[in-house]
């Protein structure tokens, strides 16, 4: 279903996070690393509030995937 919203909504950072948790919990760090990322990049771009990453989700993100400079 989150993969579907995806693809339909790509430029969706609530999308996108929403997938990234469910491929974490189904154990696929990798997929839900980068998509986090993307999730997190899509929140740092868009000048809509209405689009921003609500806090229940960042948080999770962000620990799953630091930026690069720091320890995954």
């Amino acid at each position: 279903m989150y993969r579907r919203a995806v693809e339909l909504y790509p430029t969706s950072a609530t999308g996108r996070a929403r997938l990234a948790v469910a491929l974490d919990a189904a154990g696929r760090r990798d997929e839900a690393r980068r998509e986090a990322r993307e999730a997190l990049k899509l929140h740092e771009l868009t000048p809509h509030a209405d689009k921003k990453l609500p806090d229940e989700l960042r948080g999770p993100l962000e620990r799953l995937a630091p930026p690069r400079n720091e320890a995954p």
